[in-house]
């Protein structure tokens, strides 16, 4: 079995994916694996550089939060990580994560189930079921019956440069 070296964890902030990022982080410690942080975002307005756009993200409730998830890896200093960032709306989900994998070539996905059942799972099915149908590459799928957000203090908007390179789809 080939070990992973580039892992991808899509997060949308929630418990569930926080318990993804954190199996993945024993692994890329593990492995010596780099460990990526993706969330689909949905922008108020279309920034006409990946600049504006990131601008834009960090002053966001997703970009303060994605910015303290970075930093816990920064305190860890045993594995390196990297917020990865692409617009899109709920449905475009799958895809945006199938994307980044296929243009950034990662070696395995780390991604959270969140529990949904009857007419939720009917009319927005799972996306981690639509992930691990089109993966080039291995997906674990953490499972967890949690859907709370983890809870975060309100932080200042932070300098995108400070957390290192922010990764971009080719």
């Amino acid at each position: 079995m080939l070990m992973p070296s580039k892992i991808l964890v899509p997060v949308d902030f929630s418990g569930s994916s926080h318990a993804a990022l954190e199996y993945a982080a024993v692994l890329g410690s593990r492995f010596g694996a780099d460990v990526d942080v993706l969330h689909v975002w949905h922008p108020s307005h279309r920034g006409e550089s990946k600049e504006e756009l990131l601008s834009e993200f960090t002053r966001s409730e997703a970009g303060k939060k994605m910015m303290e998830w970075l930093a816990t890896f920064e305190l860890r200093g045993d594995v390196a990580a990297h917020g990865c960032l692409m617009p899109g709306d709920r449905r475009d989900v799958p895809d945006a994560i199938i994307e980044v994998v296929k243009s950034r070539e990662y070696d395995l996905i780390v991604m959270a189930t969140h529990a949904r059942h009857g007419m939720s799972l009917f009319t927005r099915g799972s996306v981690a079921e639509k992930v691990v149908r089109r993966a080039p590459c291995p997906v674990v799928a953490i499972p967890t019956d949690e859907d709370e957000e983890t809870p975060h203090p309100e932080a200042e908007p932070l300098d995108p440069g400070v957390m290192g390179p922010w990764l971009w789809p080719s």
